[in-house]
Formats: C-alpha cells, sequence, structure tokens
C-alpha cells in the first residue's frame, strides 16, 4: 500500500507525468493524424480514470461512474483497468492500413 500512499500524495505530479508520456507517445504518430488523435485521446480518457482513482474522485469510465463511496474493491477494479488501457496504448502502433 506503500505505492498508493506515494502515488496519492503526489497526484498531480503523476497526472503531469501521464500527460507528457502521452504526448510524447502521440507524437510518433505526426502526419498518420487518425492514429494521432486516437491515441492520445484514449490515453487522456483512460488516464484521467486512473488520476481520479488515485485522488479519491468519481470515476467516470461509464456513464453514471464509480463514486467515492462504493466499495474499495470496484474502485480498484476499475482504476486499474483505467492504468493498463492507459499502459497498453504504449504498445498501439497504429492502425493497419492491409486489412485483407
Amino acid at each position: 500500500m506503500r505505492l498508493l500512499e506515494f502515488l496519492c500524495r503526489y497526484k498531480n505530479f503523476v497526472a503531469f507525468l501521464m500527460c507528457l508520456g502521452s504526448a510524447i507517445n502521440s507524437v510518433r504518430f505526426v502526419g498518420e493524424w487518425d492514429n494521432f488523435c486516437g491515441v492520445i485521446s484514449v490515453q487522456i480518457f483512460f488516464g484521467q480514470g486512473f488520476y481520479c482513482y488515485i485522488a479519491k474522485k468519481t470515476i467516470r469510465l461509464a456513464p453514471g461512474g464509480v463514486k467515492v463511496d462504493h466499495p474499495w474493491e470496484v474502485r480498484l477494479l476499475v482504476g486499474g483497468l483505467a492504468l493498463l488501457v492507459y499502459l497498453g496504448m504504449f504498445a498501439f502502433n497504429g492502425y493497419g492500413r492491409d486489412w485483407g
């Protein structure tokens, strides 16, 4: 739990690093605007979900979101999913041009 306490304490710095990482990751698609916009949009959307988890606010990944008074297991699951998708987008290599 020390990692979670650290993330909660420095949540604004973590948010800054996540935004910077998203911007740097998206720059590799400059010129391919469908990939650029798609990657940065997905990373911002799921990044804010993880930020809301560590900031102890309502996580807005679905209609209604996961409120602060929901069980901690549900919040952990949704926050972890948001972080997983956010990090997974770093491995995204763009939409394939040869669909078959």
